[in-house]
């Protein structure tokens, strides 16, 4: 009996790469404007398996976690677009999404940092 399925193993110095289904979604619908194709890129991520999770973990789609591959620069873009947007405090048409970028910021530029792209 032959397995199709791939395993991709993920070290633990990885773990700033893995994202759960809410940040990811959050993340593509800020960015979709400034860069669709990054943004497709996270709706593929999202389309595919999600990584195994406890079993107690398993009551919501939100938590389910996925690994994010995207180059150091798509990395460093994204960082950017959610400066651009938590920034843009007193032009943005909703303050929830100034703070909604101000959060995912952290976890992207942890990410940014465990690939060692900081500060361009």
């Amino acid at each position: 009996m032959a397995l199709d399925f791939e395993i991709k193993l993920i070290m633990p110095g990885d773990s700033a790469a893995i994202f759960c289904r809410s940040t990811l979604e959050a993340t593509r619908y800020l960015i979709k404007k400034r860069m669709p194709g990054v943004a497709i890129q996270i709706a593929k991520t999202l389309s595919g398996e999600p990584l195994p999770l406890n079993e107690e973990l398993n009551d919501s789609i939100y938590q389910q976690a996925f690994y994010i591959d995207l180059p150091p620069e798509q990395v460093w873009e994204i960082i950017e677009v959610l400066s651009l947007t938590s920034q843009n405090e007193h032009n943005s048409p909703t303050p929830g999404l100034v703070v909604l970028a101000k959060s995912l910021h952290k976890d992207w530029m942890d990410l940014a940092h465990s690939l060692g792209v900081v500060n361009r």
